[in-house]
């Protein structure tokens, strides 16, 4: 069973039994349901102060001796909320509930990818919660993005300058962060791709076209020791439940074997994981009639649609694949 987080604006208690979970969102309370375009203004503008990422305050940071480093981009995890008479559609960094659930995920990040290694992670306006709604997911995703694409292109060029003093680093999210890592991959030159361990864009895609105009930066896995590359996957029972917005994606590896043809692997004992290798997604076989399956954000992920538990499902894979890349990258490139 999987564990939860906590999402700005949920009201009820989390259940003592439940930590944390590393997803977009499993509810613990009511959905305050706020329409995208309830609004006159252009979705794409956005009111939030940006981030000063000079300022300790909008980074979690906790780096130590290790030889590599770990950006860290959380997932979605705020709803839409009220700013005097306008809806924002954008989190504020600034904002104590927000930040809180946002550094809930940075734990849950730092857990699976960063035990091993200096781990940064910054504060950032993401999307809220709602706009990724089937109905409208790709052209809210559109308008607003830019926003939080924005932050974490100057976060990580701040990291950059002032904290990784040459270190090699892995790049790491999910969801609205896995998006957020193929734009930095996007932006890198040639000596940061050197220092490159891997990229793990989990849950989100890597487009054709996308790929054809970034050959460099942008090369799928092919194994669970390659350096220099990128690791992407979305977990569905068929291809026809993921949302749309998780489509076309041209990289699909399985983290339970990595391999990216069609051999199969066990989860669970009794689920079965495979690359469709045509449609480049994860299925996922044997999971009983509703399971993993939440009613309340149907508005989001229909059911067969798996994003939530994507690193639930495979959080032991990636936490011991991290630390191989790692070492295989370290010996490679001796200091």
């Amino acid at each position: 069973m999987p564990t939860r987080t906590r999402l700005a604006g949920t009201r009820k208690k989390r259940p003592a039994l439940f930590p944390r979970l590393f997803c977009m969102a499993l509810l613990s309370g009511p959905l305050a349901f706020l329409a995208c375009h309830s609004q006159k203004e252009n979705p794409g503008q956005c009111s939030v102060a940006r981030p000063d990422y000079s300022q300790q305050a909008f980074w979690f940071k906790d780096s130590g001796e290790s030889p590599v480093d770990v950006f860290y981009i959380v997932p979605t995890c705020v709803f839409d909320w009220q700013n005097g008479n306008r809806i924002e559609h954008h989190a504020d960094p600034g904002k104590e509930a927000h930040r809180q659930a946002m550094h809930e995920n940075m734990l849950a990040g730092k857990e699976i990818f960063g035990q091993q290694c200096n781990f940064f992670s910054p504060y950032y306006r993401q999307i809220t919660l709602e706009c990724w709604s089937l109905e409208k997911a790709e052209s809210m995703v559109e308008a607003l993005f830019p926003v939080a694409r924005e932050d974490i292109l100057q976060a990580f060029s701040r990291y950059m300058e002032h904290s990784n003093q040459g270190r090699p680093f892995i790049l790491a999210g999910f969801s609205q962060g896995g998006k957020a890592v193929v734009e930095i991959l996007k932006t890198l030159g040639e000596e940061e791709m050197e220092r490159l361990v891997a990229a793990y864009a989990i849950g989100y895609k890597v487009e054709p076209e996308e790929a054809r105009q970034c050959p460099l930066q942008l090369v799928p896995a092919q194994d669970s020791t390659d350096t220099g590359v990128t690791i992407c996957y979305n977990s569905a029972s068929e291809y026809e439940a993921l949302p749309a917005v998780f489509k076309p994606n041209l990289f699909c590896i399985n983290p339970l074997n990595w391999q990216t043809g069609a051999a199969p692997a066990r989860l669970y004992d009794s689920l079965v994981v495979h690359c469709d290798t045509v449609n480049r997604f994860l299925q996922v076989e044997g999971v009983p009639d509703g399971a993993f399956f939440r009613p309340e954000l149907s508005y989001l992920f229909p059911e067969g649609c798996y994003h939530l538990w994507e690193l639930e499902f495979y959080k032991t894979a990636l936490q011991e694949n991290a630390a191989r890349r790692c070492h295989h990258y370290l010996l490679q490139h001796p200091r």
